[in-house]
């Protein structure tokens, strides 16, 4: 793909924009993860007849985790590729 490579280019407006998603994506999945741990320490707390239905909440959480860290490394990465694409052309 030849490109421009300035600030507007379309290879590095797409990362960024790539980048921004899954910046969203790995924070929604951290409150998730957050609020399900909430949950289940307050049904240990309050409601300990809930607690079967509530061990579910454990692989939520742990589930969020990992899919929070792969959003992060992965907005890391196209960050990187904006960047890259940004300063292709001074390369070349």
């Amino acid at each position: 793909m030849a490109s421009t490579c300035s600030p507007g280019s379309p290879e590095s407006l797409y990362w960024r924009r790539l980048g921004r998603r899954y910046e969203l994506l790995g924070l929604a999945s951290w409150i998730v993860a957050t609020v399900a741990v909430v949950v289940f320490v307050a049904v240990l707390i309050a409601a300990r007849s809930l607690l079967a239905p509530a061990v579910l909440l454990v692989p939520l959480a742990c589930g969020m985790v990992l899919a929070g860290r792969w959003c992060d490394r992965n907005s890391r990465d196209a960050w990187d590729f904006a960047f890259w694409s940004l300063h292709a052309e001074v390369r070349q």
